[in-house]
Protein backbone atom coordinates (compact mmCIF):
# COMPACT_ATOMS: atom_id res chain seq x y z
CA UNK A 1 0.00 0.00 0.00
CA UNK A 2 2.63 2.36 1.23
CA UNK A 3 4.05 1.76 -2.55
CA UNK A 4 0.63 2.61 -4.26
CA UNK A 5 0.60 5.95 -2.04
CA UNK A 6 4.71 6.73 -3.07
CA UNK A 7 3.20 6.33 -6.66
CA UNK A 8 5.93 3.46 -6.98
CA UNK A 9 4.45 1.01 -9.15
CA UNK A 10 4.46 3.47 -12.05
CA UNK A 11 8.83 3.07 -12.43
CA UNK A 12 8.70 -0.67 -11.31
CA UNK A 13 5.65 -2.50 -12.50
CA UNK A 14 4.47 -2.48 -16.07
CA UNK A 15 0.94 -0.78 -17.28
CA UNK A 16 -1.92 -2.66 -17.42
CA UNK A 17 -3.33 -1.01 -20.64
CA UNK A 18 -6.71 -2.46 -21.01
CA UNK A 19 -7.10 -1.20 -17.05
CA UNK A 20 -5.71 2.29 -17.91
CA UNK A 21 -7.75 2.73 -21.05
CA UNK A 22 -11.21 1.62 -19.40
CA UNK A 23 -10.45 3.99 -16.16
CA UNK A 24 -9.72 6.89 -18.37
CA UNK A 25 -13.13 5.96 -20.51
CA UNK A 26 -14.66 5.79 -17.32
CA UNK A 27 -13.22 9.60 -15.76
CA UNK A 28 -14.09 10.80 -19.19
CA UNK A 29 -18.05 9.97 -19.08
CA UNK A 30 -18.17 10.65 -15.73
CA UNK A 31 -16.71 14.33 -16.37
CA UNK A 32 -18.86 14.63 -19.21
CA UNK A 33 -22.14 13.77 -17.32
CA UNK A 34 -21.45 15.90 -14.22
CA UNK A 35 -21.02 18.95 -17.07
CA UNK A 36 -24.11 18.24 -18.10
CA UNK A 37 -25.66 18.54 -14.81
CA UNK A 38 -27.77 21.55 -13.80
CA UNK A 39 -26.93 21.94 -9.82
CA UNK A 40 -26.26 24.69 -8.06
CA UNK A 41 -25.17 24.62 -4.30
CA UNK A 42 -24.29 27.23 -1.59
CA UNK A 43 -20.77 27.11 -0.81
CA UNK A 44 -20.02 25.11 2.22
CA UNK A 45 -16.63 26.78 3.20
CA UNK A 46 -18.00 28.31 6.34
CA UNK A 47 -19.74 25.47 7.36
CA UNK A 48 -16.73 22.98 6.62
CA UNK A 49 -14.78 25.82 8.83
CA UNK A 50 -16.59 25.98 11.97
CA UNK A 51 -16.97 21.88 11.99
CA UNK A 52 -13.10 21.85 11.48
CA UNK A 53 -12.69 24.36 14.49
CA UNK A 54 -15.09 22.95 17.22
CA UNK A 55 -13.92 19.68 16.20
CA UNK A 56 -10.03 21.42 17.24
CA UNK A 57 -11.90 22.68 20.20
CA UNK A 58 -13.13 19.75 20.79
CA UNK A 59 -10.06 17.53 20.80
CA UNK A 60 -7.59 20.11 22.21
CA UNK A 61 -9.81 20.88 25.34
CA UNK A 62 -10.00 16.84 26.19
CA UNK A 63 -13.69 16.42 26.17
CA UNK A 64 -14.03 14.25 23.20
CA UNK A 65 -16.56 11.94 24.68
Amino acid sequence: MKRKIAGEEFNTEPRIDVIISFLQKEIDELEAYTKSLDFESEDPTEQLNELFRSTLEEVWSGDAS
